[in-house]
């Protein structure tokens, strides 16, 4: 037993040399949880070793080498200056060293940096007014950190308020009484956890309590009878102000409508302006406003505006202006202005005019000419125009000398552009185009024309004059869905265009027609309808769609009902595999997730999410589960910027990107075999870091990074695709590794939900207990038989 025993011993003085030439890090400065305002630290520490004297350390920040010094001795206190920027907010931080025979690390330590300065900022525009005697000052205090910060609040550089506000929450205080006068307002000494400070800008507040006045108002008179049109006189004075906001209120059934508004010229002035009023009685009054929102209102007055006399004049019309000449199809008048008019009004009829008397205008205008657009080809028309003043006082007896004009469209419109078509679900094609409103052989607009829309099987002995191909004439929108089409089979649609003059545009080009190929029906089927009773005997269940080329397709399922309530499933025909696609797909690129949710999932069909985003490496998840779930389940996609602690270890790879997929009511226990991944890898990394396409794996965190067998799909030009199928969901990582170090795979065959997270120390702990576990036999074995000593 003595020698078993003094191999023991040996054994044990190994594993001591190992205790006794360990390292132990003392951390000095900063102390854990402190907050700092500088993105370079120099960070101080004492390294303590039984045997060696100098070491090599190291910092780590956020697990990035953030500085070194290599010339560390033992017991000393040494210092090493970050050189990198340390990133604003929350990082881990410890320190690295290594002697001859042994490498340690101290414990872990939070530190906080923020360079950032709070920002205060008064809610008040620069140079504002008030007339308010008790002022209820608004501001923030926004900081990137900081809950609440403290503040100071001076007006003309006095502090009238100070105390702490919550982080970018409005603020308020009420200020003593304030008279008349210029304010300076700044808030000062806004600090945050990292004892940054900085001071608003200063804005300026005008007081003003004093209202504006009239100092007269000296027309129109009061219960005068005023001929159009009207002027209205006022002087107005404001102890500040040299230029006020005014507004006439005519009043009508007790209530005031603002008629004018503008703004005077100055005190003591005299301003004016004129009114066309229509005929009858006004009340009426001056509101004015300075700049701080002080108001004052004249007292009412009234008056008659007296304006009945019509014109005695007609507008003379030019024989020549009343044509169509063009070949348009429109008619156009032009006239002389009638000195005696404001306004024109058109009348037309199909005999000739000599009263408007009993006619109602086609159009009233002040210009001097006009174009019918509601003329037919081949028409006649008759024009005639009268006069009428600001008052629209009109004389329908007095008219311009009548003239006839035949509408005479010779113009053929251009053909339909930008024709597109849509495939619906459902099997049906949606055929677009843009509007057409303009000849071929000018610049002439067209507003009567209207689309033929053909479709043949072969456009080379196509004839637009034959209606066996058409399937839609005298058409006068921009979009037709063909309903009666067959699956499988080619079209060539072609859409002509007519106006009502008869002039057409059959000319065949790529822009105005298109061909396709009918497609498969991809409807969405409805939902089953459900029992609603059950009694003995069977029941039907079914849903339906509706697919154009291919009819209708029914899928249903038949329901024995027992007493009791029981139902059994006897029979079931399905035409197709269901597919479940997300109800809901919400992402934020922000913070990088896609998040998608189903209401209901069945075993009977795969379930797929499709992920879209230019920040997430992943394109398509797809599986199938056990058991039907009616509670409602999510499946999120998270791109984990930083892994939690211990999960960065034994990651082989170059790191492309790592990610998260958690379940909302759905285990790894209920998937049904394996989940199929897709994912996609930029190119351009590739060809900077030097690795292959082929060599790229989808490695998963299951007690350690477990490399995929990873399949590729192909390149798109940009990105290289590839697949993978997993026994379960948890972290994982894409990387890319060199030629000489492939790894192994192996294949998964079973799992279980994402395991606890595992601690680095647990190796040590475990072999440590076993090591005591032996001595401790080994010494009772000695007692128990202690002749042999």
């Amino acid at each position: 037993m003595k020698k078993p025993f003094v191999l023991l011993i040996i054994v044990f003085l190994i594993a001591m040399v190992g205790v006794v030439t360990a390292q132990y890090i003392s951390l000095d400065s900063p102390l854990d949880d402190v907050w700092i305002n500088t993105t370079n630290y120099t960070f101080s520490f004492i390294p303590i070793s039984m045997i060696n004297i100098s070491f090599s350390c190291n910092l780590i920040v956020n697990s990035n080498l953030f500085g070194f010094n290599n010339s560390v001795f033992n017991n000393t206190l040494t210092t090493i200056l970050s050189n990198s920027s340390i990133p604003e907010g929350q990082n881990q931080w410890y320190v690295n060293c290594s002697d001859f025979n042994f490498t340690n690390s101290s414990q872990v330590r939070t530190l906080y940096v923020d360079v950032t300065p709070p920002t205060p900022m008064i809610n008040l525009t620069n140079n504002s007014w008030t007339n308010i005697f008790y002022y209820n000052m608004s501001f923030n205090i926004t900081d990137n950190f900081a809950s609440s910060i403290n503040y100071t609040f001076f007006m003309n550089d006095v502090n009238i308020s100070s105390g702490i506000v919550e982080n970018g929450s409005s603020s308020y205080f009420l200020t003593d009484q304030l008279s008349t006068g210029l304010y300076k307002l700044k808030i000062t000494m806004g600090k945050d956890h990292a004892n940054n400070s900085n001071n608003s800008t200063e804005v300026y507040l005008n007081v003003d309590q004093d209202l504006p006045e009239f100092v007269n108002i000296t027309s129109p008179l009061d219960l005068s009878n005023v001929s159009v049109p009207i002027y209205f006189n006022f002087t107005t004075r404001d102890n500040v102000d040299p230029v006020l906001n005014y507004t006439l209120y005519l009043r009508m059934d007790l209530i005031d409508y603002p008629n004018k508004s503008g703004l005077t010229t100055g005190n003591n002035s005299i301003n004016f302006f004129e009114l066309e009023l229509p005929e009858m009685f006004y009340q009426w009054k001056l509101r004015i406003e300075d700049n701080s929102g002080n108001v004052q209102d004249s007292p009412y007055f009234s008056f008659t505006a007296l304006d009945i006399t019509a014109p005695t004049t007609a507008p003379p019309l030019n024989q020549s202006g009343v044509n169509d000449n063009d070949g348009e199809g429109y008619i156009e008048l032009q006239w002389l202005p009638d000195p005696n008019a404001t306004y024109y009004r058109i009348y037309r009829k199909s005999l000739m005019i000599t009263t408007a008397e009993g006619m109602t205008p086609i159009y009233e205008t002040n210009n001097t000419f006009f174009e019918d657009l509601e003329t037919r080809h081949g028409s006649n028309y008759w024009y005639a125009i009268t006069s009428l003043d600001h008052n629209k006082n009109e004389n329908k007896s007095i008219v311009s000398p009548s003239f006839i004009a035949t509408a005479n469209d010779t113009k053929m419109p251009v053909s339909v552009s930008n024709v597109s078509f849509i495939t619906n679900l459902d099997g049906s094609v949606v055929i677009n185009w843009e509007e057409v409103n303009s000849c071929v052989d000018s610049n002439f607009s067209e507003s009567h024309i209207y689309y033929e829309i053909f479709r043949t099987n072969n456009i080379s002995n196509f004839n637009s004059s034959l209606d066996d191909e058409k399937i839609k004439k005298e058409y006068n929108k921009l979009n037709f869905t063909d309903y009666d089409i067959h699956t499988g089979e080619n079209y060539t649609y072609f859409i002509l265009v007519r106006d009502y003059g008869g002039n057409y545009n059959d000319t065949i080009f790529s822009f105005n027609q298109f061909n396709t190929t009918h497609t498969s029906c991809y409807s969405v089927w409805t939902k089953w309808l459900e029992v609603t009773s059950c009694v003995d005997g069977l029941q039907t269940m079914k849903r339906t769609r509706i697919c154009y080329g291919s009819g209708i397709s029914v899928q249903q399922e038949l329901f024995e009902c027992r007493s009791g309530g029981g139902i059994i499933v006897i029979n079931r025909t399905e035409e197709e595999n269901i597919t479940y696609v997300p109800e809901d797909i919400q992402e934020s690129e922000e913070q990088g997730w896609i998040e998608a949710s189903w209401i209901n999932l069945s075993d009977k069909g795969e379930i797929i999410m499709l992920l879209n985003s230019s920040t997430i490496g992943i394109t398509e998840i797809k599986f199938r589960i056990k058991d039907q779930k009616n509670t409602g389940s999510s499946m999120r996609v998270r791109k984990a910027e930083q892994l939690p602690f211990g999960y960065g270890f034994g990651f082989f790879a170059e790191p492309y990107e790592f990610f998260e997929i958690s379940k909302i009511n759905i285990s790894n226990t209920d998937f049904d075999g394996n989940i199929t991944i897709k994912f996609k890898v930029n190119a351009s990394w590739l060809a900077e870091n030097s690795i292959s396409n082929f060599n790229v794996f989808l490695y998963r965190h299951y007690f350690g990074w477990i490399p995929l067998p990873t399949k590729v799909l192909g390149f798109d030009g940009k990105t290289f695709h590839y697949e993978v199928k997993t026994p379960g969901l948890s972290y994982f990582g894409i990387g890319g590794v060199s030629e000489e170090f492939v790894p192994v795979i192996f294949p998964q065959y079973f799992d279980t939900e994402l395991p606890v997270q595992e601690n680095p120390w647990t190796f040590l702990i475990i072999a440590f207990a076993l090591f005591s576990i032996i001595i401790g036999y080994y010494m009772y074995n000695m007692k128990k038989h202690s002749y042999y000593w």
